[in-house]
């Protein structure tokens, strides 16, 4: 071989040596073996191309990172994204989540939706504002802790389910306060007298599908005078399309039904007003029921007042928790429960019977505060018929008549109790006894109109004295005598006098 060549001369003669045989040594600075140089066997680059390798100083691995391209390496990457803040156009297409390509954040695979990934669409919130969203409350079934404040004009409550929604507030302390429902009125400045607390509104539609207010309830502070407060409660409701009190509290606790609350004097009042009918108090009980005809009524109408029994018993009126007067059956009872003459009331009037009656020894007192006159009155259907009155300290009966008592038989009793005149017609041989006479010191005489029916004798009591130590002879048959008895000794001694003899 000739002189020695670099290989760079090697490579520009583009040919085999005319020796055929390169040896090591005619190869000046090359240090790389046969098997080396081999490598660039059958390489048909040109010096040009070979040069552009000048100055590369990239390893073996970073030049193997061009294995396969076959491509201009910068136009594939002119079509991709940078890894900082890209820019997408069209419609970007992630692969398929399954357990072997899931997106993973954190380590942790993501399995949200396309869907579900593009609510984020538009937010501009920070990740730390992100982050909070652990700390908030679900739209559905939230649950709060602590002091909850809502702003704004109207919080509603929407539910399409029957018998809902249900407004729940509870307390689950253990002790004996309970849950409370509390408005409060600020002005931002001094309240003023007639200021409305607060409002609840029961509204629902009419049938032309109008919104009403069907019912409300209103409080109203009615002197804001600083310790001396005073307010009221209004329930009002709808009638004929107005809203207007019906039932009202004020703050002394008077209660008007109908009407703004008065008070007469009372500590406490009810003030029942109607404005047409009159106004009333119903009172029924499990026994009783809703019609008119049942329960107690006290009612004030034209300005009439009434108390109505509806049922078929007794008014009872007590005193100190003890009965006092009664009303039963048409009876009025003072003083007792018992509604008969042998009862112990001290007054029974029981005007179905005709009966009136004075107990137990009881005297019933009736006083004249003027001048002499009548004190008690006697009527027939409203016709006067004579009276009982006062003279000069003494009394004065007008002109009445007295009933008299027919007797029979020859066993004949007079009875004191029944009257003060009697009347007999003899049927056979006859004998009188006189009973129930009144106590000594009582006087009391009666007239016996005697007949005789035949030719018959007639025997008194012994106790009876007559004129001379006599009795008088029995009338002949068909004749008539009179005849009158006295006594003021309980009927231990009887004055007895033939008045009228031998009358037609």
């Amino acid at each position: 071989m000739g002189k020695p060549r670099d290989l760079a001369n090697v490579v520009a003669t583009g040919n085999i040596l005319a020796d055929g045989a390169v040896a090591p040594a005619e190869l000046t600075g090359v240090n790389a073996t046969a098997a080396e140089i081999n490598i660039l066997d059958g390489v048909t680059a040109t010096a040009a191309e070979l040069n552009l390798m000048d100055g590369v100083t990239a390893t073996t691995a970073e030049l193997n990172h061009v294995d396969g391209v076959t491509s201009n390496v910068q136009t594939q990457m002119d079509t991709k994204a940078p890894v900082a803040d890209p820019t997408f156009t069209g419609t970007a297409t992630a692969p398929t989540v399954n357990a072997s390509t899931a997106l993973q954040i954190g380590g942790v695979a993501v399995t949200a939706t396309a869907a579900e990934l593009n609510k984020m669409d538009g937010v501009t919130v920070s990740a730390s504002d992100i982050n909070t969203v652990t700390a908030k409350a679900p739209t559905a079934s939230p649950s709060f802790t602590g002091d909850v404040t809502v702003t704004g004009d109207t919080f509603t409550i929407t539910s399409s389910a029957q018998d809902d929604p249900v407004l729940l507030i509870q307390n689950t302390t253990n002790d004996s306060n309970s849950a409370r429902l509390k408005f409060n009125k600020d002005r931002g400045a001094a309240a003023q007298d007639g200021d409305d607390i607060a409002d609840i509104i029961f509204a629902g539609e009419n049938d032309a599908q109008q919104a009403v207010t069907y019912a409300a309830v209103r409080v109203e502070a009615t002197d804001v005078s600083d310790g001396s407060e005073d307010g009221t409660i209004a329930f009002q409701s709808m009638k004929a399309g107005t809203l207007s009190d019906s039932l009202k509290i004020d703050s002394g606790g008077d209660v008007g039904i109908g009407v703004s609350p008065s008070n007469p004097g009372w500590a406490r009042n009810v003030h029942i007003h109607g404005s047409s009918n009159g106004g009333g108090l119903k009172l029924t009980d499990n026994t009783s029921g809703s019609g008119n005809d049942d329960g107690l009524d006290i009612a004030s109408y034209q300005g009439i007042a009434f108390i109505i029994n509806r049922e078929n018993n007794d008014i009872r009126f007590h005193q100190n928790d003890t009965e006092k007067m009664r009303l039963s059956n048409g009876a009025l009872l003072i003083g007792s429960t018992s509604g008969t003459f042998n009862g112990d009331a001290k007054i029974v009037l029981t005007p179905n019977s005709d009966s009136y009656f004075i107990n137990n020894g009881q005297t019933l007192s009736l006083n004249r505060t003027s001048s002499d006159g009548a004190i008690v009155g006697f009527y027939k259907d409203q016709t006067s018929v004579g009276s009982i009155g006062a003279v000069n300290g003494n009394i004065k009966v007008s002109a009445y008549g007295e009933e008299y008592a027919s007797l029979s038989g020859t066993s004949v009793t007079i009875d004191c109790r029944a009257g003060n005149n009697f009347a007999l017609t003899t049927s056979g041989n006859t004998t009188f006894t006189f009973s129930n006479v009144p106590t000594s010191g009582t006087a009391f005489g009666f007239t016996l109109k005697l007949t005789s029916g035949g030719s018959h004798t007639i025997t008194y009591p012994n106790s009876v004295d007559f004129a001379g130590a006599t009795a008088p002879d029995a009338p002949a048959s068909g004749e008539t005598d009179v005849l009158v008895f006295y006594t003021v000794d309980g009927g231990t001694n009887w004055y007895g006098a033939l008045a009228i003899d031998a009358a037609g």
